[in-house]
């Protein structure tokens, strides 16, 4: 019995599907002696042992496998490889989860049942997605150039979620968050300042906010990639994640504040607090009406919560605004205190 050390990849080949096996260090998993003594490669995915493996497949793939019972999204693909295009028999496969040894509703696809496999490749798919943070054994016995094999390795799936710094949602998708919290979305190929109008319409790092693609950038002083540090991504400054956590460390960058050059709004747009100052298409909201998007209130007043109660509000005090004097009198209340800025309860 052996445990395997192989990643695999799915690629389409050809205009079908061809599940491609490859180890980190691009060699096999294990052996198995063919009839002229010849030692084969036997790959696997996930690599035994593996962490962070993604919990559920969409079947967004071309040619599609036949969709499980219930339909997609399924468990992910496991897969078994034979190299050199040596024909691959199989008698059983299983998925079972540790410790209880229960086992998991699978579809076995190979060659014989699925027409865009070949002969020496076979795909385990659980019907339903698998438990996060969960380990799962796979078990495949079967034949090769008619010598008896028995393959076991054992992974573990990745956490419920994901992280907006680390966007660790595999290739093609991206981190980014919800009403539901933070989701793995197929990502887009917006890139940063440009228009989105949907979660996903950026490419992954970005969140579409305010109709534009913006970085996401950490927030700790101890981050340990500059690259991503919020000091020296972010020139025009930071705000807070909508619907985040309070202790989320990522933030959102403003790539450069409308207060301070209002011609980065384009026609139709308003320079409104979002945490920063960042354009959103205007509204017609006077002062004190009610609001619960920036989008309702009109230029020159931003939609503010004060005592429990959000409404559009004067601005005041920043260049190009009149006077908080002016504008209401002993009043006006500061909370931009980089730009000076008030608002009038």
């Amino acid at each position: 019995m052996r445990r395997l050390l192989l990643m695999a990849l799915l690629a389409v080949s050809g205009g079908a599907l061809a599940l491609v096996a490859a180890q980190g260090g691009g060699g096999p998993s294990g052996f198995a002696t063919g009839t002229l003594g010849t030692p084969i490669s036997l790959w696997t995915y996930p690599a035994n042992d593996a962490e962070g493996v993604p919990w559920s497949w969409e079947g967004k793939d071309a040619p599609q496998p036949s969709a499980p019972p219930g339909g997609y999204p399924s468990g992910p693909v496991l897969t078994l490889q034979v190299g050199g295009g040596i024909a691959l028999t199989i008698e059983e496969a299983t998925v079972v989860t540790e410790p209880s040894g229960s086992l998991i509703d699978s579809t076995i696809l190979t060659g014989g049942n699925d027409s865009a496999l070949d002969a020496h490749t076979v795909a385990v798919i659980p019907h339903t997605p698998l438990e996060p943070l969960t380990t799962y054994t796979v078990e495949i016995r079967g034949k090769v150039e008619g010598i008896p094999f028995e393959e076991i390795w054992s992974f573990t799936t990745r956490r419920e979620g994901c992280d907006l710094l680390a966007q660790d949602c595999g290739a093609g998708k991206g981190c980014s968050i919800l009403s539901t919290g933070k989701q793995c979305l197929w990502a887009g190929r917006g890139l940063v300042g440009e228009r989105c109008e949907h979660a996903n319409q950026c490419a992954s790092g970005l969140m579409c906010m305010s109709g534009r693609c913006l970085p996401f950038c950490d927030s700790r002083e101890d981050s340990m990639d500059p690259s991503v540090a919020c000091a020296g991504r972010c020139p025009g400054g930071i705000f807070a994640v909508p619907g985040a956590e309070v202790d989320e460390p990522a933030r959102l960058c403003v790539l450069e504040s409308c207060i301070k050059n209002a011609s980065v709004c384009a026609e139709g747009e308003g320079c409104y607090w979002l945490g920063g100052f960042l354009c959103a298409p205007a509204g017609t909201g006077k002062a004190g009406a009610t609001c619960g998007l920036a989008s309702d209130c009109s230029p020159g007043t931003s939609c503010l919560g004060h005592e429990g109660t959000f409404a559009c509000r004067a601005l005041c005090g920043g260049d190009g605004m009149p006077t908080c004097e002016d504008a209401c009198g002993d009043q006006a209340l500061l909370f931009d205190g980089d730009n000076m800025i008030s608002f009038c309860p």
